[in-house]
């Protein structure tokens, strides 16, 4: 089992902080920690859709980068949209536009 980087907790316990309610409203049904120690996977389940967002922490901007990917059946995975400059304080919306969209 891979155990969270610094940048990965500090990303987890943000968006939890700022809205203790996140996993619940974006339908996050397991959270993937990817081996990059910048990369968080949310695998989300809503409105009878599956949805991975990747949020990828980008240190010398100070940044996010959000890629979101439509999953469709049990092999086809489709990328939406992917955001490269993202603010923290914007991550809700860019989750958001992913899930309007898939």
């Amino acid at each position: 089992m891979t155990q969270l980087s610094e940048v990965q907790e500090t990303l987890l316990t943000q968006l939890s902080t700022i809205n203790p309610f996140f996993r619940e409203i974006y339908g996050v049904q397991a959270i993937v920690v990817m081996n990059d120690g910048l990369t968080v996977r949310l695998h989300t389940w809503k409105d009878r859709k599956s949805t991975n967002i990747d949020i990828t922490y980008n240190a010398g901007l100070d940044v996010y980068q959000v890629t979101g990917y439509r999953i469709e059946g049990s092999t086809r995975v489709r990328q939406l949209q992917k955001f490269p400059e993202v603010y923290f304080d914007e991550l809700y919306d860019f989750i958001q536009k992913l899930q309007k969209e898939a």
